[in-house]
């Protein structure tokens, strides 16, 4: 497998010099211009100085956010390896006492976490080259904006595991085992709990791609597994740390404790002030300003986090309907047939969305009748 310090050819010209109409021209531009960083140069860097070469193109741009995320695979498949954590000293011993167990969870090691936060500030120095293309463009938004979102949602997720588990929930059973597909669960879970920060960040991100590809669709083959992937995020979101929905294939007494957990949040988020509290509102799926941007990461659940078609993320019905919004925006997206399939599985995920809030609302049902039992017993015995 190739990996980011192969990539030692030029990046590609900027697309002045594709669009030369002459050879003189494209003479004049080739001699004019500055010659272009390999892609490995360029993303080092970024990382390092936090600047791009100002006659780089959006091709070449597009390629430098995709050698980002590469760079952060790198870095997550080497610290996710049991031996990165071990020094060698004495090799006539043989202890594995110091090794954590498999699966690693990656936000929880701060070199993995510093890697996380400076390619997030590497996309943010491309985003603001694009945002001032955007306002030459009179707020038109090039296909790069679409690239920049959905990095940031691939790479502020468990996108593996979310996939995984959606797939198997709507039937797609494949090779999966149950011990994996529990692990793909406690992972999502996880992860909207604990990283929950950069969970709500990625929800902010996967829900402008639903608005970038409502608007500003270039029919590109890769616009339907962006949508996919950000409808999913979405979903894991809302069903993993919303204030009302369940976790999907939790058993009966989890489901219970899920409960009581939703309850308990509820109650915190009504003791607080009144400044932080649901009536404040971000819509995901329009670009919000920074402050905005920063009171959901912050304070999320104290808020409503509106969507078109969806409502309230953090609603009781907000996976189902996360889910049925992105099945809707791929039926427009019918130059490539990948939107098919994509499609069948948002479907079928919506079908199991309802059916565990059912589920969900019977049990609680069945509580409360219980307990209305033992409490009328216990006024009878008085």
């Amino acid at each position: 497998m190739l990996s980011l310090s192969d990539a030692t050819v030029p990046l590609p010209a900027n697309e002045k010099v594709w669009n030369a109409t002459t050879e003189a021209q494209w003479t004049e531009l080739m001699q004019s211009g500055e010659r272009t960083l390999d892609l490995a140069s360029a993303v080092e860097e970024l990382y390092t100085h936090k600047r791009v070469k100002a006659n780089t193109g959006e091709f070449a741009r597009i390629l430098l956010i995709y050698g980002l995320h590469r760079r952060l695979s790198e870095v997550a498949m080497y610290h996710g390896q049991r031996l990165s954590h071990w020094a060698p000293r004495d090799l006539t011993q043989s202890e594995h006492n110091g090794l954590p167990d498999l699966p690693i969870w990656l936000p929880s090691l701060p070199v993995f976490r510093l890697w996380q936060n400076l390619t997030c500030d590497s996309l943010d120095v491309l985003h603001w080259t694009a945002n001032a293309t955007i306002g030459e463009a009179s707020g038109f938004e090039h296909p790069t904006v679409l690239h920049l979102h959905l990095a940031r949602v691939l790479l502020l997720t468990p996108i593996s595991e979310i996939v995984n588990l959606a797939r198997y929930l709507a039937g797609e059973k494949g090779a999966k085992s149950e011990v994996e597909v529990m692990m793909d669960r406690q992972a999502v879970h996880r992860w909207a709990l604990q990283h929950q920060y950069k969970a709500r960040l990625a929800a902010i991100h996967a829900g402008v791609v639903f608005w970038h590809v409502r608007r500003f669709s270039a029919n590109a083959f890769y616009e339907p597994t962006a949508v996919a992937h950000a409808a999913l995020v979405l979903w894991a979101f809302s069903a993993f740390s919303s204030k009302t929905a369940t976790p999907p294939g939790l058993s009966v007494d989890e489901a219970r404790q899920s409960s009581v957990a939703s309850t308990n949040l509820d109650a915190e988020g009504n003791s607080s002030d009144s400044e932080s509290s649901s009536d404040t509102i971000i819509l995901l799926d329009r670009p919000a300003d920074d402050e905005i941007v920063q009171e959901f990461v912050l304070n999320g659940p104290r808020m409503r986090a509106n969507m078109t078609g969806v409502g309230d993320l953090y609603g009781e019905k907000g996976p189902e309907r996360v889910v049925r919004e992105g099945a809707e925006i791929l039926k427009t997206l019918g130059c490539w047939r990948v939107w098919e399939s994509w499609a069948k599985t948002l479907d079928r995920l919506v079908v199991v969305c309802k059916r565990e809030r059912k589920r969900i609302k019977d049990i609680a049902a069945l509580d409360n009748h219980a307990m209305s039992v033992s409490s009328t017993r216990d006024t009878t015995r008085e």
